[in-house]
C-alpha cells in the first residue's frame, strides 16, 4: 500500500511531569495504508521525582531541551527513539530516550479505532531542581 501521513496535531494533554520536566509534543503519525486519526500518546504522567534527574548531568549544571522522535507500537511500547534536536548534553538527551523508552504509551488509533503503530515527536525539557 501507499505511505500516507496525517496533519501535524498540538498534543492537548501536555502535563508537567515534576518540578523540572515538562513534556510537550507535538505529533505526526506515519502508518501504511490508514491515515492516523488519534495519535500515540503517554499512558499516564509517570511520577517523575528529583532522583530522576541524571547525576553526572546534574552535577554538571547540565540543562536543556532534548527533541526526540519515537516509534510506538500498536500495543504501546517505543520500538526506537532518535534524537531530533539535541539538548547539548549528551547525558540528557540519552536520558530523555531511556525515560521515554520506558513508558507505555496509548497506541495511535486508524480510522476503524484500531490500534497502529505510529511515530510522534515529543520533548523533554529538563531544567535543574532548585532548592
Amino acid at each position: 500500500g501507499r505511505r500516507t501521513a496525517s496533519r501535524p496535531e498540538l498534543w492537548r494533554g501536555a502535563s508537567v511531569l515534576s518540578i523540572f520536566f515538562l513534556m510537550a509534543g507535538i505529533y505526526q503519525a506515519f502508518v501504511l495504508q490508514d491515515a492516523v486519526v488519534t495519535p500515540p500518546a503517554p499512558a499516564a504522567a509517570s511520577g517523575l521525582t528529583d532522583m530522576d534527574y541524571p547525576g553526572e548531568a546534574l552535577r554538571l549544571k547540565q540543562e536543556g531541551l532534548s527533541a526526540v522522535r519515537v516509534r510506538v507500537a500498536a500495543n504501546g511500547k517505543v520500538e526506537t527513539c532518535a534524537v531530533q534536536q539535541s539538548s547539548g548534553s549528551p547525558i540528557l538527551d540519552d536520558a530523555t530516550c531511556k525515560l521515554f523508552g520506558s513508558m507505555r504509551f496509548t497506541p495511535a488509533r486508524d480510522a476503524q479505532g484500531k490500534a497502529v503503530g505510529a511515530e510522534t515527536s515529543l520533548r523533554m525539557n529538563w531544567k535543574l531542581p532548585r532548592r
